[in-house]
């Protein structure tokens, strides 16, 4: 038998090793968040846990857009190529849909519409129709009619919106907005003739000077507001649903497990939060003239001004 020079099997034996290192490194995943503080680190300590239980091969590296500019993340993501990103909040998400052919988890959003289906899915933070008519009847059990205002970017929620009460023999009052200026007489328009507003997930209608507006109008009009969360409690809205973000990263976690095991996001709908809760303001209950049931303010998950 011919003998093999001794460095050739040390080539061999060592590229045998490299390669099966390479072989065992787990896939790598990118967990990108809008900022370090409150919900964003609840929901990815918990994302990043449940993803490591489900793929503990997983090699998960952070980046946060509040300690790295946007521009050096993005940067570091197309340099590392991961096999998939974990995006928290609207702006990681923005950022994480122009990164080419890497897959996306998402979640913290409310608005998901504009992000490619075909490798973007997640948990979004806007809740389900049914669920927030229900809060509705159950904190003002009067009410029959409904305000709201939509635009085109959130026309699919106003018509959902709009089967569910015609089922539940409630009354829509709405308008379409797709101008700014248009806003303050669209709101003064749709107040008058509501028993309670309800706001939808639609950042072309609603950002801090609009929704400053809303919230003085509708104590002038005497209409209370349903938010979008605890931020719109605190602010002046009557109540608002909110979600346990912990329990979303994890959920979120779970859809990421699933398309690191090379499920496609076309084939995972998004979800809308699994665990909720409610929050309600007590000052703005009294301004309004609304006198909660005890029960109800034992029932909420945070009472503001109390």
């Amino acid at each position: 038998m011919r003998k093999i020079p001794l460095l050739l099997v040390l080539l061999i034996v060592l590229g045998s090793g490299r390669l099966s290192a390479y072989a065992d490194e787990g896939p790598s995943v990118a967990l990108v968040c809008s900022a370090k503080l409150g919900p964003y680190q609840a929901a990815s300590q918990a994302l990043e846990k449940e993803l490591q239980q489900q793929c503990p091969e997983a090699k998960i590296t952070s980046y946060y857009l509040d300690q790295t500019s946007p521009q050096d993340v993005y940067s570091q993501l197309q340099d590392k190529s991961p096999a998939m990103i974990c995006s928290l909040g609207t702006s990681a998400t923005k950022l994480a849909a122009k990164v080419p052919d890497v897959n996306t988890v998402y979640t913290l959003i409310f608005e998901t519409e504009e992000f490619d289906p075909q490798r973007m899915t997640g948990v979004t933070l806007d809740v389900g129709a049914e669920e927030k008519l229900a809060l509705i009847h159950t904190i003002l059990p009067s009410a029959r009619k409904i305000g709201l205002l939509y635009s085109s970017r959130s026309e699919t929620r106003f018509k959902e919106l709009k089967e569910l009460a015609r089922n539940k023999k409630l009354e829509l009052v709405a308008e379409k907005v797709d101008n700014e200026k248009d806003f303050p007489q669209a709101l003064k328009n749709v107040l008058e003739k509501s028993d309670c507003f309800l706001m939808v997930a639609d950042a072309q209608l609603f950002f801090p000077k609009s929704v400053e507006h809303l919230l003085r109008e509708s104590i002038k009009q005497q209409v209370p507001v349903m938010g979008l969360s605890n931020v719109y409690t605190r602010a002046g809205a009557l109540f608002s649903l909110d979600v346990d973000f912990a329990e979303v990263g994890r959920q979120s976690g779970g859809i990421a497990a699933r398309v690191l095991r090379h499920e496609s996001p076309a084939s995972i709908p998004v979800a809308p939060p699994r665990k909720t809760y409610f929050s309600i303001n007590l000052s703005t209950a009294k301004r309004l003239g609304i006198q909660l049931a005890s029960d109800i303010v034992k029932r909420a998950g945070e009472v503001f001004g109390r």
